[in-house]
């Protein structure tokens, strides 16, 4: 009867950890929608401004926002993809438990999404490369790219300007640009290619859910 009881209470504790691993992970996918979304209108308002008489002075900031919208982005990835990891590994401890493969909401999720080992550039690999989830991640980073060099080119001819109160900015503008760039480049790619605090993340949920016999 003991024995029952414990085997009933660790499969609640197990159900109710999955489910708050779930709910976590929905609130991650959440927030990477609506960054889109709204980083997607932050981009068109700066465009509009910069290339109009009102602000001109947005597209001096533009490629700076659009690095950090980038940066925020792969957060937000990197948070979902751990997230998942959770997930996986909870669903493989409860179906050990219960002797069944029943949970499988992540074996769906690889197939939509990315492999939770595979390297990946913000969450697009090889074996993705031809879904929707890596098609909107391509065709946000297009956007991306467009709007960062369209705010490049402006900002460039707007900081030359007479009567700008940017002094030393007009001869340092374009190589902070480059440098900044640079190294937010490097990061995301270094990082995306080696999964350095993301593997150890997931091999650190994989140590506390790994299910028995594994």
């Amino acid at each position: 009867m003991a024995g029952s009881q414990s085997s009933e209470t660790k499969a609640a504790a197990l159900l109710q950890a999955l489910d708050d691993a779930r709910r976590n992970l929905a609130h991650g996918k959440r927030l990477l929608e609506r960054s889109m979304r709204g980083g997607g209108l932050l981009m068109l308002a700066l465009i509009v401004l910069a290339y109009t008489s009102w602000v001109p002075m947005a597209a001096v900031v533009l490629p700076f926002v659009v690095l950090f919208l980038l940066m925020h982005h792969a957060h937000l990835v990197y948070h979902v993809i751990c997230g998942r990891a959770a997930v996986a590994d909870l669903e493989a401890k409860v179906n050990t438990e219960i002797g069944e493969a029943l949970l499988v909401s992540e074996s769906f999720e690889s197939k939509i999404s990315c492999g939770l080992e595979e390297p990946h550039f913000l969450g697009i690999t090889a074996s993705n490369i031809k879904n929707i989830f890596s098609a909107m991640e391509i065709h946000y980073l297009a956007v991306c790219l467009i709007v960062f060099l369209a705010g490049l080119s402006r900002g460039t001819h707007v900081v030359k300007l007479p009567g700008m109160p940017f002094g030393m900015l007009r001869t340092i503008y374009v190589p902070l640009i480059f440098l900044w760039t640079l190294a937010n480049v490097v990061f995301l790619v270094l990082y995306s290619r080696g999964g350095g605090v993301e593997k150890s993340l997931i091999v650190m949920i994989r140590k506390y859910f790994q299910p028995k016999g594994d």
